[in-house]
């Protein structure tokens, strides 16, 4: 078992200490190869026995981490941290990986306007016609948009806008999530 594979299972461990210590040595491993850290992270989170949430939260903060700080992540690998981000986002109910998943797309976002196109159309993919979108997505959305708006917003006016308009009316019938979620990237978007 390689030092990663084994910081990878240990991120598991109950103690929130435990954790950060181990996000820290994925980080300073990933300074000589972001690669060698990322690859095993992203299978990881995407393995069939899905790891608990702390865990799952902790391997997000630190391929968050990384990717912010690596010089060039490279096409293939940037696709992959965005599809598992994604997934990871739709994934659980629970709150910590779920906002480590989002701000693992946010950076991705920051790094170019191509990227930030990329992390919104594959988070449009989950917003269908005539449903409202889970709260994480449409705040993810916003997220990105407030961060790459040049971007973003062409994209949001032309393929959620017209989606989401007709639903307006029903905002106050929401739960509050989503009505918070929905105003916020309505008033980005516009």
């Amino acid at each position: 078992m390689t030092s990663v594979a084994a910081l990878l299972a240990a991120a598991a461990d109950a103690s929130a200490d435990v954790r950060g210590a181990i996000e820290a040595s994925l980080i300073q491993l990933a300074a000589a190869s972001a690669d060698a850290v990322l690859a095993p992270a992203i299978e990881l989170l995407g393995a069939a026995s899905r790891p608990p949430p702390a865990q799952r939260a902790c391997v997000l903060r630190a391929a968050t981490a990384i990717a912010r700080k690596a010089a060039g992540l490279g096409d293939a690998l940037a696709a992959s941290l965005l599809e598992c981000g994604v997934s990871q986002l739709l994934a659980t109910q629970h709150a910590e990986p779920v906002e480590a998943a989002s701000e693992l797309l946010l950076v991705l976002a920051e790094r170019s306007d191509v990227e930030a196109a990329a992390v919104t159309h594959a988070l449009l993919k989950h917003c269908e016609a005539g449903t409202l979108a889970a709260p994480c997505v449409l705040r993810a959305l916003a997220d990105v948009a407030s961060a790459a708006p040049t971007a973003t917003v062409p994209l949001l006016k032309a393929e959620l806008l017209p989606r989401l308009l007709p639903m307006l009316g029903s905002v106050r019938r929401l739960p509050n999530a989503r009505s918070l979620a929905f105003l916020r990237l309505s008033r980005v978007a516009s």
